[in-house]
């Protein structure tokens, strides 16, 4: 929301300073985003005249002009269409800044031709985005007079961000009010001339979707001339950025910035008979002010006539009944429009305007007339013309809506001591009506504050009046002020996960918790995911897993050149849109390259042994005793089916899953390289039991170590693994590890046979193992993997 100190003060009598303002605004919700003196910004632009215009000799597109800058004749190159003789020009010298580019002018030569400064564009000042040509002053301005002078950008304007609930302040007189209510001035009423008109108007409005456009305002207004707008009114506009383009259009551009009252108005003489408020059907289409043309689906809120779509209420408005000079009979209007379905329109059709900015997000109902008959009057001063009545199809809402505010439980939430009577004071400065009734304050609720619903919200408005710095300060480190159990076990457990992770390596990503239905497909089922107002039309549903968007942060970086990737995210993934139904989830993914190639080693590529190690380092981490972990033959379909699996904590809890991304979705992301990836389901990792949180004595053997190899040729289709635990349950006090070191495989040693090699370690606490301990141990490892694999021991 853009608006300048001359224009806020029409609103509010103030003696404050510019910079008072200023700060007072952030300081009661209102961030202040931008300052922009412009008079600073357009302090070396001067008024030029040009005095003669010749082809540049080298380039067929460029001119070499002779300018009257006031203090001497100047040559400039110049490429724009519209420069002639006489013409009176903005000049920007060698030494200035051009404020859309920041580019610094210096004196320079032009395919041979020296050329000295710039005669600037609409563009190039950054007042609006037409560069076609330069701009062309008034013959009655003086050469050499300050450009900011006379263009009246001598003012400083203020940029501030707005929360979607405070819709409000989305109107310079709303801004004002809030800083009423603050003590920095008085609130000025503009007086609206309620000029009822004499004739009804010939043109009906009829309204069939009462949903999508409760109510309908339309004023007929004959024999105006569309006229260039004032100087006042148009340097208001150019002040917050906004090309100046008819009085007619000016006029509903300045009611909207000025209070909040989005406005349209058409070309009556062009409208079929009446205007019909509607649904729109699938096919329909329409051209905008834009210039695009829009094709329609099914529910969008349009405005037509007997033939044809006029526009899309709440957006923007058609071409064919736009007002042009020529234009002689209007039709003002001044309606309301659903937020939902007006959100959903714009994002469906991707259009953004500033009165789609502001009906999504609820407008001012008691706007609807008030709106209308400031425009019809600033129609009337500027443009001429004979008003009509204004003719209401359906109905306007009427908003009663009393909150009772307890003065006890204000202190209490607030924790400040604060009375009665400034309690008052504060609302009726936000226009927010008090009746006392017994220990409790009855609101009114005034209609522009549809954010405001409940006890706690005029809570938030008080002292957000009063000042934030007014609340008591409490040092969070006090042991008597703070319970010591600020964390539950749950988000330890989240931080430790994430603290291990990035010691290896891992970058943290967080990203939305939507995500698109399309790249989501792979995953769960959707049908009760998907967002009825989504944000997006990309993010159009829950994200039923971290995968998705990971992956897409992984494509990103593979576009800028990236070559390896180590990403994780921990949050919640969906099951369904009902409250609770989710899980928590750390997802790590790691692709491309994990060791370069240089003068010692070879390229090497992470693979799906390095998410699996990570994996269950994760879990030993966070459950730090003795785990029993296993792999299983078994994941999702969205990974590898030969190359994943699921990993088991005591053989009954399933703790997540890791392996290689499906190719087929890797395809679909048209991304080459192997994708590997894990999932720990965090909520299904038990909770360290109080008994085991006491570490064992760290009881290491002084005895030797003894390593044996074997081999055993088995069928292809044996796991690796079953071969190691076969081994281990030997004996497991004297085998302290069984390592796979090698995998064979040649018709030599029989088809669908493969030799895998395992190096076992042995050890005992008490003793050195003998000879005769060592050879019992091998008998008894052979016998039994022999028995359990239907193998045989190779010699």
């Amino acid at each position: 929301m853009k608006f300048t100190i001359s224009w806020l003060k029409e609103h509010l009598d103030t003696q404050k300073s510019d910079q008072e303002l200023i700060d007072s605004l952030t300081n009661i919700g209102l961030e202040v985003e931008d300052v922009v003196n412009a008079s600073e910004i357009f302090s070396n632009l001067t008024v030029a005249q040009v005095v003669e215009e010749k082809k540049h000799p080298n380039a067929d597109k460029l001119k070499v002009c002779r300018v009257d800058i006031g203090s001497d004749i100047v040559d400039v190159v110049c490429g724009a269409p519209n420069v002639e003789k006489d013409m009176k020009v903005v000049y920007a010298p060698p030494g200035s800044t051009i404020p859309s580019t920041q580019m610094k002018l210096k004196a320079s030569k032009i395919r041979g031709v020296e050329s000295l400064g710039m005669m600037c564009s609409e563009f190039e000042l950054g007042i609006s985005d037409d560069h076609d040509g330069i701009i062309k002053l008034d013959d009655s301005v003086k050469v050499g007079q300050p450009y900011a002078e006379i263009a009246g950008l001598n003012d400083t304007m203020i940029e501030i961000g707005i929360t979607p609930n405070r819709q409000d302040c989305l109107g310079v007189s709303g801004v004002a009010r809030d800083l009423s209510a603050a003590g920095l001035g008085t609130l000025n009423k503009r007086k609206i001339k309620n000029n009822k008109g004499k004739l009804k108007s010939p043109i009906q409005i009829d309204i069939v979707d009462n949903k999508a456009c409760p109510a309908f305002a339309g004023r007929y207004i004959k024999n105006v001339k569309n006229i260039e707008s004032p100087d006042w009114l148009k340097n208001k506009l150019k002040s917050i950025g906004l090309r100046p383009i008819s009085a007619l259009v000016d006029i509903t551009n300045f009611v909207m910035f000025d209070m909040n009252r989005p406005l349209h108005v058409y070309d009556a003489d062009k409208i079929n008979e009446k205007i019909i408020v509607r649904s729109s059907q699938k096919g329909e289409s329409f051209k905008a002010l834009d210039d695009k043309e829009y094709h329609l689906e099914d529910g969008m809120c349009v405005i037509a006539d007997k033939s044809k779509v006029l526009g899309l209420g709440g957006i923007m408005g058609g071409d064919e009944t736009g007002c042009t000079p020529s234009t002689v009979n209007v039709l003002l209007e001044s309606a309301l429009f659903d937020p939902v379905n007006t959100a959903k329109t714009g994002r469906q059709l991707s259009i953004l305007s500033d009165a789609r900015y502001r009906f999504e997000r609820g407008v001012d109902p008691n706007s609807v007339e008030a709106g209308i008959d400031l425009a019809s009057q600033l129609i009337i001063e500027i443009c001429g013309g004979e008003l009509n009545e204004t003719t209401i199809a359906g109905k306007i809402p009427i908003i009663n809506k009393t909150i009772s505010l307890s003065i006890e439980r204000l202190k209490k939430r607030l924790g400040i001591d604060i009375d009665e009577k400034e309690t008052q004071v504060i609302l009726k400065n936000l226009g927010i009506k008090t009746i006392k009734k017994g220990n409790d304050i009855l609101c009114e609720i005034p209609s522009w504050r549809q954010d405001i619903s409940e006890e706690a919200d005029l809570s938030e408005e008080i002292i957000r009046i009063k000042g934030y710095n007014s609340l008591p300060t409490l040092d969070i480190r006090s042991p008597d002020k703070v319970n010591k159990l600020i964390l539950k076990e749950s988000q330890k457990r989240i931080s430790r996960a994430k603290r291990l992770l990035v010691s290896k390596s891992y970058n943290e990503l967080i990203t939305w918790s939507f995500s698109s239905s399309e790249d989501s497909s792979f995953y769960n089922n959707l049908d009760n995911l998907k967002i009825l107002n989504p944000i997006s039309e990309v993010l159009d549903v829950l994200r039923p897993s971290l995968i998705p968007n990971l992956i897409s942060a992984v494509k990103k970086n593979l576009a800028r050149d990236h070559s390896s990737f180590s990403f994780f995210e921990i949050g919640n993934q969906f099951l369904s849109s009902n409250p609770g139904d989710q899980v928590c989830v750390a997802c790590g993914v790691r692709a491309g390259i994990k060791q370069a190639k240089d003068w010692r080693d070879q390229e090497n590529l992470y693979d799906i042994y390095d998410v699996k190690r990570d994996m269950i380092d994760v879990i030993n981490h966070i459950l730090p005793q003795k785990n029993k972990l296993e792999v299983i033959k078994e994941a999702p379909i969205w990974y590898h089916s030969g190359r994943s699996g699921t990993l088991m904590l005591n053989k009954s809890i399933k703790v997540g899953f890791f392996g290689e991304l499906n190719p087929k979705i890797v395809n679909f992301y048209k991304i080459k390289d192997r994708i590997n990836l894990f999932e720990i389901f965090l909520d299904d990792v038990p909770f360290i039991s109080k008994k085991s949180t006491n570490k064992s004595a760290f009881n290491q053997s002084n005895y030797q170590k003894v390593y044996r190899d074997f081999a055993f040729v088995v069928d292809s289709n044996i796991d690796g693994n079953d071969i190691v635990l076969s081994a281990l349950k030997v004996d497991q006090n004297l085998i302290k590890s069984v390592d796979i070191f090698d995998i064979f495989t040649d018709p030599s040693i029989g088809k669908d046979k493969k030799s895998l090699a395992i190096k076992v370690t042995m050890q005992a606490k008490d003793r050195t193992l003998s000879d005769n301990d060592i050879q019992d141990l091998c008998s008894k490892i052979i016998s039994t993997i022999e028995k359990e694999t239907s193998g045989t021991v190779r010699s």
